[in-house]
């Protein structure tokens, strides 16, 4: 179901926020991120999300496939409700730290709040 709810969450928007009753990751497909041509490691973006903000709880980042290659999108658990000028300040933050430390580009950041 959240696969669902994601593809639509990031159809239009590239913050988004989105309501759901529980969050974990049980078991990836493949743990490595392929972005043009080159491998990153999910768990590394992740943690670098969370050191970030302290407005974030938990991140998990994913790849989905764009029209030429696979892009990045990265989730993550709001600690407490962001307005949409605080998620876009995260969200830059987060865009500009991972792409100088990391050297991927996220494409897509979704917040979420558990409920």
């Amino acid at each position: 179901m959240v696969k669902n709810i994601l593809e639509l969450a990031i159809l239009d928007f590239s913050i988004s926020l989105m309501k759901i009753k529980n969050f974990y990751i049980s078991n990836r497909n493949k743990d490595v991120l392929i972005i043009h041509g080159e491998n990153y490691s999910p768990a590394v973006i992740e943690e670098l999300a969370e050191q970030i903000s302290p407005c974030v709880v938990k991140a998990a980042a994913f790849s989905t496939q764009s029209e030429n290659s696979e892009a990045a999108i990265l989730l993550l658990e709001e600690r407490h409700k962001l307005n949409d000028d605080n998620r876009k300040e995260v969200a830059n933050l987060i865009f500009d730290t991972v792409i100088s430390q990391i050297g991927i580009n996220i494409q897509e950041i979704v917040f979420f709040e558990l409920w």
